[in-house]
């Protein structure tokens, strides 16, 4: 009994261990995605509507953020350019937008002005309603 009682011990730590480490891969995925993040002052670029997510890797609502940041990159991706800004290697830069919270939304229009600012998760579905007056629409 001892011998089973270890083993499936042994299971339950390799499940946890296959799923850090594709937990880790998916946010690496993710990173490689957000390669474009700025460093130093600026986040806004004029010319492209900018949405800025500023948050940290070890932040629950944080985490929860990069599926939707993912769809909203992939399907808006000639009109919108989406950041991730790591507030724990951008302090100054998260400092001079007035991040007090993570994880913060902030919409950049193509003048480089902020729109929009939203603090906590947000789902797709509002990020969208949010975003979408600001992007050219084909007709």
């Amino acid at each position: 009994f001892r011998a089973q009682q270890k083993t499936g011990a042994v299971m339950a730590r390799m499940k946890a261990g296959t799923l850090a480490l594709i937990a880790a891969l998916a946010l690496s995925f993710f990173l490689t995605g957000c390669s474009n993040a700025p460093t130093g002052k600026k986040v806004a670029m004029k010319g492209k509507v900018t949405l800025a997510d500023f948050g940290s890797l070890t932040c629950t609502p944080c985490k929860m953020m990069f599926p939707v940041l993912d769809q909203l990159r992939k399907k808006y991706s000639r009109q919108l350019d989406v950041l991730f800004i790591n507030v724990k290697k951008e302090p100054t830069l998260a400092r001079n937008y007035g991040v007090q919270m993570i994880p913060t939304q902030v919409l950049f229009d193509k003048k480089g002005r902020e729109v929009f600012r939203h603090t906590g998760y947000i789902d797709t579905e509002h990020l969208t309603q949010a975003i979408t007056p600001y992007l050219e629409h084909k007709k």
